[in-house]
């Protein structure tokens, strides 16, 4: 396996924009990552009284208290493989609010449960296992099926009351082939939606010496 998607897109690799195969199928020994600026239309979240559970959030470089338009955000993609040849991809978002905010993660192919993973936070202690579908000519759809909290080799599975679900939409523009559009929403059982945002981005490809320089 070289991408930690590839057992979701491969079938559907003849088919995907290149924009989605640059992002998703970007081999784990690529001689270079891919990097996503752009701009998003919108960042919010509600109702109010949550804005301190989004601040504490942020001191774990997860979700953030601030809102806004047209804020500027990037995203690099880096592949690798861990010591017994399973590839993953770290994920390193950025938000440029006057103060950044930093939003990163890892993800995985989890071949024991057959299951696509993100994991992120202190640790990598929260694991977020999704679902995944190509809708052609030019659609994403990703989706949480279930939150768990792991501590050493502890696994505490998260109710959805708590831990909300996240569904990600993108497409691929139709016109420009190194464009995406990006719609996330996390929403609550009780509260509805209370988080997201929604963006473009443009893809490029960077060579791995210069990976550590600024966005």
């Amino acid at each position: 396996m070289a991408s930690p998607f590839e057992t979701d897109l491969e079938p559907h690799v003849d088919d995907l924009p290149s924009a989605f195969r640059e992002q998703f199928l970007t081999a784990a020994d690529a001689p270079y990552e891919i990097v996503l600026n752009g701009e998003m239309d919108s960042v919010w979240h509600r109702p109010r009284w949550l804005w301190p559970l989004f601040w504490l959030s942020a001191r774990f470089d997860m979700l953030f208290p601030e809102t806004g338009i047209r804020v500027p955000a990037a995203m690099v993609i880096a592949g690798g493989k861990h010591r017994d040849g399973r590839p993953y991809q770290a994920w390193r978002r950025t938000f440029r609010f006057p103060k950044p905010r930093r939003f990163n993660a890892t993800m995985e192919y989890d071949e024991g449960a057959g299951q696509l993973i993100e994991l992120l936070g202190p640790a990598s202690a929260l694991r977020l296992e999704w679902g995944m579908r190509f809708a052609p000519p030019l659609t994403i759809e990703i989706w949480t099926k279930r939150a768990v909290l792991r501590a050493g080799p502890l696994r505490l599975p998260l109710p959805r009351w708590l831990a909300g679900t996240v569904r990600v939409v993108e497409r691929a523009d139709a016109q420009l082939g190194d464009t995406i559009h990006v719609d996330l929403t996390i929403s609550h059982a009780l509260f509805g939606q209370v988080f997201g945002y929604a963006g473009t981005f443009q893809l490029r490809r960077r060579a791995r010496e210069v990976a550590n320089e600024g966005l």
